[in-house]
């Protein structure tokens, strides 16, 4: 793994991210957050219940972790699981949701068990 002097602490840690088989999560969604789409595990409580405020719209909880796509200087929160992220096929006219495996959970599914 390569990371230059001038990255920020959270490129460092997207790219370990990588390493433990943790995937990109994209966005394309503009609906509000919810259990359905950050994941039961990610929420604290029953349905409008959770950590996350209710207005709070799904991309930018999306921006808010540390395995989104573009490195952002505020990426800062890794889930428990997955969360539901987006991705285009080739040649197909809409965008496909699915989850996307980028938390602490499946690191230790993959063998591994982090340490925090």
């Amino acid at each position: 793994m390569a990371v230059r002097a001038s990255a920020t602490a959270s490129a460092l840690a997207h790219e370990i991210g990588h390493a433990c088989f943790l995937k990109d999560i994209k966005y394309a969604l503009n609906d509000l957050v919810c259990e359905g789409l950050a994941g039961a595990l990610n929420w604290s409580g029953g349905d409008g219940t959770g950590y996350h405020d209710p207005a709070l719209k799904h991309q930018e909880l999306a921006k808010r972790l540390i395995m989104y796509y573009q490195m952002l200087p505020t990426i800062t929160d890794i889930p428990l699981g997955s969360v539901v992220g987006t991705y285009k096929v080739t040649g197909a006219p809409e965008t496909n949701t699915a989850p996307v495996a980028c938390g602490l959970d499946y690191m230790e599914f993959m063998g591994r068990n982090p340490c925090h």
